[in-house]
């Protein structure tokens, strides 16, 4: 399958600009210099998209959740806050190397699937360790701060380093 059907109408608006410039219509792994320019456009444009999400949670959102009584927003903002953002940019890089045409070269698109895949589930994991360390620190450190024994001390660092190596490690062998 042809990578640019997926963007036909999109193609002119990026593309139309750079039609008359003689250099770009050299070829690198099958596509035109200009077709890798607009590659690295749509990247360019997620990362500014996703940093500008980063921008306003941090601006607006945490404001309004500043304002309510609970915390359990304040922690779900905080812990979905950056691998958001890196997943909005994983997602606009995947869409710009979809954009780009391999089909000369089996298996780029299988690797390339794989490669985003494999970002996508340590993210997952990520977030996960944020939220569940998250939940650790926000309702089980206080419960266990009132407590007359040390066991607890001892204990909730042990509970966290477990959970953490477990959803990392079953994250790697996703």
């Amino acid at each position: 399958m042809d990578g640019h059907s997926l963007y036909n109408l999109s193609r002119p608006l990026f593309a139309s600009f750079l039609e008359d410039i003689e250099w770009l219509g050299k070829h690198f792994l099958h596509n035109d210099l200009r077709d890798w320019i607009i590659a690295m456009f749509m990247v360019l444009c997620a990362m500014l998209v996703a940093r500008t999400l980063y921008w306003a949670i941090e601006k607006y959102l945490k404001k309004l959740t500043d304002k309510t009584k609970t915390k359990l927003d304040d922690l779900i903002v905080d812990t979905f806050e950056k691998p958001l953002v890196y997943a909005g940019a994983f997602v606009g890089a995947w869409f710009a190397f979809r954009y780009l045409d391999f089909s000369a070269y089996p298996g780029v698109e299988v690797w390339l699937n794989g490669f985003f895949s494999v970002l996508m589930t340590l993210l997952g994991a990520w977030l996960v360790c944020r939220v569940l360390e998250a939940i650790l620190d926000e309702y089980a450190a206080p419960y266990f701060e009132n407590t007359e024994t040390d066991l607890d001390d001892v204990l909730l660092p042990i509970a966290r380093r477990g959970l953490r190596t477990i959803i990392w490690v079953a994250a790697i062998i996703m």
